[in-house]
Parts: structure tokens; sequence; C-alpha cells
């Protein structure tokens, strides 16, 4: 994935926050935990800081 690439860095966040909605995950394993979200949360947030730090870059 591109971290400078824009449309790449919202496909992947609107992919991590789409499992949100989901009470499964692909592998078929139930997110009944809160832990279990915030990681999900924690994902989209690396993937903005690693964008925003491409941008800084540029």
């Amino acid at each position: 994935m591109s971290f400078a690439d824009p449309h790449e860095v919202r496909a992947e966040v609107e992919a991590l926050l789409g499992r949100l909605g989901t009470s499964t995950l692909e592998d078929g394993t139930r997110l009944e935990t809160i832990p279990e979200q915030a990681k999900i949360l924690e994902q989209a947030h690396d993937v903005l800081v690693a964008a925003l730090a491409t941008v800084d870059k540029i």
C-alpha cells in the first residue's frame, strides 16, 4: 500500500472501519468485546499516522 496515495489510504481505513459494523471477522471470529473493536480502531489510526508521516516527507 502506498501511504502517499489518498485513495489507497481511504480504502484501507474504510475497510477497517467497515469491520466494526459486522459481528464476525472474515475467519468467523466474533467481534463481541470492546478490546477487539479497539484493536481495529488502532489499526485504522496506524494507517492514518503512517499516511501523515509520508506526507511530511514529501
